[in-house]
Formats: C-alpha cells, structure tokens, sequence
C-alpha cells in the first residue's frame, strides 16, 4: 500500500489510504461468522408477553362483569410430577377412602384393614384378621370372609358365611347379590346344583347358568 498526499496549501493535509487489491481493506475480517439479529437493540431482553386475545373477555352482555384479568400471568410451573406433590394426594385419596369406608355400617370396623393389607398381597393376615372377630357385624362381612375362606380351603365354613349372608341380609343390594352369587359358585365347584339363583343379580345369572352347565358337560365326558 501507499500513501497520496492532496489538498497541499488548503489546509490540514489528508491522506488516503489506497485499498489492497480484491478490493478489502487491510485488516478486514475475511470470513465473519457473527450475524445479528434485525431486531437487535429494539425489544427489551428476556419473555416477551403473550398477546392477549381481548374478544375472550368482552363480557356477552353490556356493562357486564370481566370473569377473568387478561393481564393476568400464567405460571409456567407444574407441581402435578412432585414427589410432595404425589404424596400428599395418595394420602388425601387414602383419608377420603378410610372415612367412606369407616362412616358406611356395613363396612365399618374391617374392610379398610383388609383394603390395605390385600393391596399389599398379605391375604394370610387379611384372613387371619377375620378370622378372629367373633361377631358378624354385616353382609358385606360374612361375603368378604366367605371369599377368604375359600382362598384357603376352608369351603365349608364359606359356604356356611354365604348361606347365612344370604338368609340375613338378603335385602341388602350388594350382601345379597354378592352372597347369592358366591354360593351358586362354591356348590358348582364343590359338585352340587346352584340352589341360589334366584337371588343373583341379572347380570351374574347367565354366567352362573353357563358355568353350571359346563361343568355338567365335563363331568358327563368324564
């Protein structure tokens, strides 16, 4: 490069410098990779606002209330995946199971013990615990321990607790289903005829007439 001098006698001298052949100054950058954006310098750093959509809280009569602040933030938090969160519903849902169970006569003082101990697959101290009440406090009781019982072989003593169930609390809409049910199915597996049919529900009758007559085509193969 080189230098011209002009402009002598009329004042400050000035110089040019002359460009390097290519036509770029000495020095320049020959592959800039920095790219501002067109917006730089115009909108403030960080989350820009959403724009609120105001048709969505124009109230639908004149001089109505605003149900809602559309300036309002939203949180974009969720503490729906919280452990604290996770816990502290399960023991609500868990209080709000114990109290229904507790406050409702024909589950009052066992169900909620056998709930928590058959979610855990502890069916011998569910069993255990039933077995040691020496009152039947309800249908739903003598149902609950007649399944037990059969779970560990004692059949006679749950047909006995279905037999009752159904004899006593026969009016009742679940104990009274529940028994007639379970007695057509203990005396088909243990070889005799369903003498409770009557007292099922529509919707189990057909399974009982079903299972009854498999089981007197089986014994008639056999």
């Amino acid at each position: 490069p080189f230098w011209i001098s002009f402009g002598a006698g009329r004042g400050p001298r000035s110089s040019l410098r002359c460009p390097a052949p290519g036509g770029r100054a000495p020095g320049a950058m020959e592959d800039s990779l920095a790219i501002l954006p067109s917006s730089m310098g115009k909108q403030p750093p960080g989350a820009q606002p959403k724009k609120v959509d105001a048709r969505k809280f124009i109230p639908a009569q004149k001089g109505g209330l605003l149900l809602s602040d559309p300036k309002a933030e939203e949180c974009p938090y969720t503490f729906s995946d919280s452990p604290a969160y996770l816990r502290n519903k399960k023991a609500e849902e868990e209080a709000k199971r114990a109290a229904e169970l507790e406050g409702k006569e024909e589950t009052r003082g066992f169900l909620r013990s056998v709930e928590e101990l058959a979610r855990k697959q502890r069916w011998e101290e569910a069993f255990q615990f039933l077995e040691r009440r020496t009152a039947a406090p309800s249908g739903l009781f003598l149902v609950t321990r007649a399944v037990l019982r059969w779970k560990f072989g004692k059949h006679r003593g749950a047909l006995s607790d279905a037999q009752h169930a159904l004899q006593q609390y026969s009016s009742s809409a679940k104990a009274g289903a529940l028994a007639g049910a379970l007695a057509c199915f203990a005396r088909i597996c243990l070889g005799s005829s369903a003498q409770e049919k009557g007292s099922c529900s529509k919707e189990m009758r057909p399974l009982v007439e079903a299972w009854e007559h498999a089981e007197e085509e089986a014994r008639r193969a056999h």
